[in-house]
């Protein structure tokens, strides 16, 4: 089973993200449940993962010349330990900081208070970090139902909230001081592609940019495997801390 990613690219020259290209997901098991996924990046290695259906596992896909293949570079399938049952497993986010790998479930009680899990390579599964790790985010009354993502950009960690009705990207910093995300500047999107599923989305810092990413509704390809879109002219990092947060490199929580 194969699926396809809708990749943006932001930039600071045009001060929005920018569609770059499509991107093949590739040998998927036919359980892959691609309602539920997400995506992250450190240097140069980018890795998708979903849901199993009907479990508390995740599937993992590694980027290669010909797109994200099932099991490249990762284990293919990843256990989830310890999920509370408050966690929304409607909605995940994960990112790669420069310890570990960790994901996140937001409450079913209070959406912007964010359940954290921790990768745990030796054992080879995520870890539930407990009640005291959870990470709450300030603002983004006005977001209903985000579609939501954390970035962790080599020196801060970064919430991001989706709202498809302004097509605008919601922006918190983490502030060591207070321990929540607090709101930054918003991040707009440029031109969007045709058949752009935006029921869920994930971003990701490598490569010196941010990378955004809606699931495509539909293939839509002529067959040829795109490769990652690199960094090019005007294409570099976004703008990252407003003016009296400090960057910290400890992970939350």
């Amino acid at each position: 089973m194969h699926q396809a990613l809708k990749t943006f690219c932001y930039s600071d020259q045009e001060g929005r993200f920018e569609y770059m290209d499509d991107i093949l997901v590739t040998g998927a098991p036919t359980d892959a449940d691609f309602s539920r996924w997400s995506l992250w990046a450190h240097e140069d290695e980018f890795c998708f993962t979903c849901f199993k259906q009907g479990t508390h596992r995740l599937y993992q896909f590694g980027y290669n010349d010909d797109g994200y293949q099932f099991g490249y570079k990762f284990p293919q399938e990843v256990p989830v330990l310890g999920v509370p049952a408050d966690a929304n497993l409607r909605r995940m986010a994960v990112l790669r900081d420069q310890e570990t790998v960790r994901l996140y479930f937001p409450s079913l009680t209070h959406a912007r208070q964010l359940h954290q899990f921790e990768y745990q390579p030796m054992k080879g599964q995520y870890e539930y970090l407990g009640p005291e790790a959870m990470i709450s985010v300030e603002g983004f009354q006005e977001v209903k139902s985000p579609r939501i993502d954390l970035v962790f950009s080599t020196e801060d960690y970064f919430y991001f909230a989706y709202d498809p009705g302004t097509r605008t990207v919601y922006q918190a910093l983490y502030s060591p001081v207070s321990e929540t995300y607090e709101r930054v500047n918003d991040l707009e999107m440029g031109v969007f592609p045709p058949n752009a599923n935006t029921d869920n989305l994930a971003l990701a810092w490598g490569q010196d940019s941010l990378w955004l990413y809606f699931m495509a509704d539909d293939l839509a390809l002529d067959g040829t495997l795109p490769p990652l879109p690199t960094r090019g002219g005007g294409f570099g990092g976004f703008q990252p801390a407003a003016e009296g947060f400090a960057s910290q490199t400890a992970a939350p929580g």
